[in-house]
């Protein structure tokens, strides 16, 4: 339906891809975004892409199409604990 919002999420696949690989899967998404329909992303950050410099946790990343990506929450590995960042 053009009126319902398509969620891509992924807790850990991404950190295993070689960087072309997650390159075309990002580019896959913003193809996908560009046809007008909602599209959102939930997903952990790559090392690379981390605003943090600890390895405790998980930067879990929110984008909903056009808007850009922004840091949602910082989140235990095994889901023991989420702690939501304001986006105000």
């Amino acid at each position: 339906s053009a009126d319902a919002l398509t969620v891509v999420f992924q807790t850990a696949s991404t950190g295993y891809l070689e960087q072309d690989r997650y390159d075309t899967l990002l580019a896959s998404l913003e193809e996908a975004a560009g046809d007008g329909r909602p599209l959102a992303w939930v997903s952990s950050r790559r090392s690379e892409e981390k605003e943090h410099d600890e390895d405790s946790f998980w930067e879990l990343e929110l984008r909903v199409w056009p808007s850009p990506a922004r840091l949602a929450a910082l989140v235990d590995f095994h889901g023991n604990w989420i702690d939501w960042i304001d986006a105000a």
